[in-house]
């Protein structure tokens, strides 16, 4: 009877242990701090703690030292706070720790620590106090957080700070600090260098309730507009650098025409040379005769060779530049026309057009031959 009792209580423990912690109704009635919960699970992600994994569901919550990963084409939104008015969203292919959740059922301002491996972060912290409740760390930088609405990206070479509204305090591992502002962003790089970017260079889906399952869906039309523009940009690099070039064109032709009326000068300062007049810049103004004496000619012989050399070293740094870009524009004509032709052909396949997988590996041919840093950073976002 005994070893029954044992077992029953065994079975209704393990039962209740297995279970998520759902906040309790009372929480919210009494404006109680409820735990760290996940609201919406989509795709693939995992909880661990303790050397145990599970897979996440909705309601359950957690407290501090869990580790959450997301797989790819997978997220998850977490709540805290009065009616979870605080929420967080990991992205795909995500990464964090929580290593500090202050959770005091007398307290509404609960006390968080996140450490973000890889992926990236979506906060939209409510707090009215204004005090700092969140810390947020990467390997690169750390944040102190308020309140605010903001995204952070990290992988080992850098790390993405933008902010949407309200302000985030952040410092690197020089101990170079910041504030980032609302509507500004901040790429922070293993080197130790912060570079302010603009936030248009970033296509972030600030939704925090769930409402677009399929993130890829969502922004795809946004980024081929983007690689759409990146061609047109192209092209009018071209245009301009081809502008460029005739005009260095023209001041070498007008050299060359220089360098003939030195040429016939030189033959008027020749001795018996008769009466002729003077085409060069430096001499227009002179009238060369007869019966010039031999230091005038001199005089003037010196003045066109040194006028001549003079347009030489002109000359030579012209030919230098516009070999350079046309160089320049061999290539970046080369590039664009390989842009348009990707994207033409994307355009007109609609086996392409229909699949997010087929349309997302033409992205990536595109992407590759435009070689941008910020295009590249916007294609990793889907």
């Amino acid at each position: 009877m005994k070893k029954l009792i044992v077992l029953v209580l065994l079975a209704v423990g393990a039962f209740f242990f297995a279970q998520p912690y759902m906040p309790k109704k009372q929480d919210k009635e009494n404006n109680k701090t409820v735990a760290l919960t996940f609201l919406k699970v989509v795709g693939k992600v995992s909880v661990s703690s303790n050397g145990k994994t599970q897979d996440a569901i909705q309601g359950l919550a957690l407290d501090s030292n869990f580790t959450v990963k997301t797989e790819n084409k997978s997220y998850a939104i977490l709540g805290f706070g009065k009616d979870f008015s605080s929420k967080i969203k990991i992205g795909s292919n995500g990464h964090f720790n929580l290593t500090r959740f202050n959770l005091n059922q007398n307290d509404v301002e609960p006390r968080l620590d996140f450490n973000l491996k890889s992926g990236e972060l979506l906060m939209k912290i409510f707090n009215p106090s204004k005090k700092e409740i969140l810390k947020v760390y990467t390997n690169l930088i750390s944040m102190g957080i308020r309140g605010t609405t903001f995204l952070v990206k990290s992988d080992q070479d850098r790390s993405l700070l933008v902010v949407q509204e309200g302000a985030v305090a952040f410092e690197n591992e020089s101990n170079k600090s910041g504030l980032a502002e609302s509507n500004t962003a901040y790429l922070v790089s293993s080197s130790g260098t912060i570079q302010k970017v603009p936030v248009s260079n970033y296509n972030i889906n600030w939704d925090l309730e769930g409402e677009s399952d399929n993130l890829i869906t969502q922004n795809i039309s946004a980024f081929g507009e983007r690689l759409e523009n990146a061609a047109i940009e192209m092209k009018n690099q071209v245009i301009k650098i081809n502008s460029e070039v005739d005009s260095v064109k023209a001041e070498i032709a007008e050299l060359n025409k220089e360098f003939l009326a030195i040429d016939n000068d030189l033959k008027c300062v020749k001795p018996g040379a008769g009466e002729c007049y003077f085409s060069s810049k430096p001499l227009k103004e002179e009238v060369y005769g007869r019966g010039k004496s031999e230091d005038e000619r001199n005089r003037f012989k010196e003045k066109l060779e040194k006028y001549s050399e003079e347009l030489k070293q002109e000359k030579t740094k012209l030919e230098q530049s516009k070999d350079a870009q046309t160089q320049n524009l061999v290539f970046l004509e080369t590039k664009y026309k390989k842009t348009l032709a990707g994207i033409e052909k994307m355009n007109s396949n609609e086996e392409i057009l229909s699949n997010s997988e087929k349309r997302i590996a033409a992205y990536k041919e595109i992407v590759d031959i435009i070689d941008d840093e910020n295009l590249r950073l916007d294609f990793e976002d889907l």
